[in-house]
């Protein structure tokens, strides 16, 4: 298993990005474009990395990762462990 780096939720940092995404998202009008990937990307690596629970704060982008992440151009290179 391959050790991944864990974010630092410092300052409340990340949680302030998560917010502005949470807010833009309204412009994610094309799934296959590169904010909406980079976006469902960064979510699964903050699943894998964090233990908090970024969903409690944040849930239209958490509801929005979970249907995202179905689309067949995302879930086929979904990691697994």
């Amino acid at each position: 298993q391959v050790a991944v780096p864990r974010p630092h939720f410092q300052g409340g940092q990340i949680g302030l990005g998560l917010s502005l995404i949470e807010r833009e998202m309204k412009d994610y009008t094309d799934p296959k474009t590169i904010l909406p990937i980079l976006t469902c990307c960064m979510c699964q690596y903050m699943d894998r990395a964090s233990s908090d629970d970024w969903r409690k704060d944040h849930p239209a982008l958490g509801k929005w990762y979970e249907t995202y992440r179905t689309e067949p151009h995302m879930a086929s290179t979904e990691v697994n462990d």
